[in-house]
């Protein structure tokens, strides 16, 4: 079962969605949801560590979170995408729009 949830620790410089999973369609809406914490133009970290599959609407959702970021690659951070995961993200050219880390 897939999952997304929000973390913001306090004094801490950006907030945290992790996602665990399939980050695909079905859970659009949780992301969203959780994306709609964080306030306009904070920089933001996903967490991927879980994730074991994307798919091209979570590509999208990634995509509208760097918008609310600020839309510069340093406002999203993708971090530890496993393999798979970060093989999708480099062939969408998104090393190029996120800051992706191991």
């Amino acid at each position: 079962m897939a999952t997304v949830r929000f973390e913001s620790a306090t004094g801490s410089t950006s907030a945290r969605i992790v996602v665990q999973g399939r980050f695909d369609f079905n859970i659009s809406t949780a992301f969203k949801g959780a994306q709609e914490k964080l306030p306009k133009g904070d920089p933001v970290v996903v967490d991927l560590t879980e994730a074991d599959y994307v798919d091209s609407s979570a590509l999208g959702l990634i995509l509208m979170l760097r918008r609310r970021a600020g839309d510069t690659a340093a406002g999203v951070r993708v971090v530890a995408p496993k393999a798979e995961v970060r093989r999708v993200l480099e062939v969408a050219k998104f090393d190029r729009l996120v800051t992706l880390e191991k």
